[in-house]
């Protein structure tokens, strides 16, 4: 009876840390591939060539410092 139970128990922690490990790698790949681009919630930007803020244009980004367009 007791070794019934021991292996139920390590099905019971094999599975807690399987599910663990998915939800682990699904946050690490949301962090590595929703991080992309410009960020369109806040009211700077920051260029890519200089990493300078600038204020958000409505038409076009250009930095204000190397003049990039972005």
């Amino acid at each position: 009876m007791s070794g019934i139970i021991m292996v139920i128990t390590l099905v019971l922690l094999g599975g807690c840390i399987a599910f663990t490990i998915v939800l682990a790698s699904k946050a690490l790949h949301n962090y590595f591939n929703q991080n992309k681009g410009l960020v369109q919630n806040t009211g700077f930007v920051i260029c890519p060539s200089c990493s300078m803020k600038n204020k958000r244009q409505k038409n076009g980004q250009q930095c204000k410092k190397c003049y990039t367009q972005f």
